[in-house]
């Protein structure tokens, strides 16, 4: 029996459907990305938005663009469940993802070690088939690294015992591969929250539950200032705070949305 392959869920609605007009889009992005900052030194885990392309595309280029003159083996693809509610974290072990730059093969082996690393890594292929965090990531994975693998993730409810558990499984499968972990970024500053108000700091630890990290957020109205001494160096918001817990939980630090 062939291995599966997932069906895009978006293509011709959230980024075209051609591989023409997708690529042209990507690269469209990628060009005025370059008058950003200058590339890492190394490179472990990125965090890009998971919006239509029109309006995330032009963000994730700068996150992507870092790929260009790298060797990625694997992608580890960690994004958050919009349609399916569920304990834990869904994985597809096998078969691909299609898009209309060519299919993005899993790593069947990878996924395999990740799945037995962890009981919260579990089957549960509904919470993939409508997703589109993880297939926003495709365009520009296959226009910088088509030869690389991918490991699906969907995070379900996202809880602090959750993201410890995926990031503890993601440092022992990932050990000595040449993988990047998308969602999240590496080579940043420890963050601390500062309130807008009364300039109090507050430092996000990495064992923080997240209902008690988004009060921390709430002082500082919708987002808040990621601080490095007293250097403002980004943004953390809501919609990227359990990405950032988990990343901190998985040993590294990240810079967030620029201020």
């Amino acid at each position: 029996m062939a291995n599966p392959i997932r069906r895009a869920a978006v293509a011709g609605s959230w980024y075209p459907a051609s591989a023409e007009a997708l690529a042209a889009a990507v690269d469209g992005y990628l060009a005025a990305a370059d008058e950003g900052p200058p590339g890492l030194a190394s490179l472990t885990a990125i965090i890009a938005p998971h919006a239509g392309l029109v309006y995330s595309g032009p963000v994730a280029a700068y996150a992507y663009r870092q790929l260009r003159h790298r060797s990625v083996d694997v992608a580890v693809l960690v994004g958050p469940s919009h349609f399916v509610g569920f304990n834990g974290v869904s994985i597809l072990r096998t078969g691909g993802f299609d898009t209309p730059l060519g299919v993005a093969e899993i790593d069947d082996e990878c996924a395999a070690a990740v799945a037995a690393a962890t009981s919260i890594v579990r089957d549960h292929p509904a919470a993939h088939a409508r997703e589109h965090s993880l297939e926003m990531q495709l365009p520009f994975l296959k226009r910088l690294a088509p030869q690389a693998t991918i490991v699906p993730l969907v995070m379900g409810w996202q809880d602090a015992d959750t993201a410890r558990a995926l990031g503890d499984a993601l440092g022992g499968s990932l050990l000595g591969r040449n993988a990047l972990l998308r969602g999240m970024a590496t080579e940043g500053p420890d963050a601390y929250v500062s309130g807008i108000m009364d300039r109090s700091y507050k430092k996000v630890e990495p064992d923080m539950d997240l209902a008690d990290a988004i009060p921390v957020l709430g002082e500082a109205g919708s987002c808040a200032l990621v601080m490095d001494d007293e250097k403002l160096v980004g943004l953390l918001t809501r919609e990227n705070l359990s990405e950032f817990l988990l990343l901190r939980r998985f040993g590294m630090q990240a810079p967030l949305a620029s201020a």
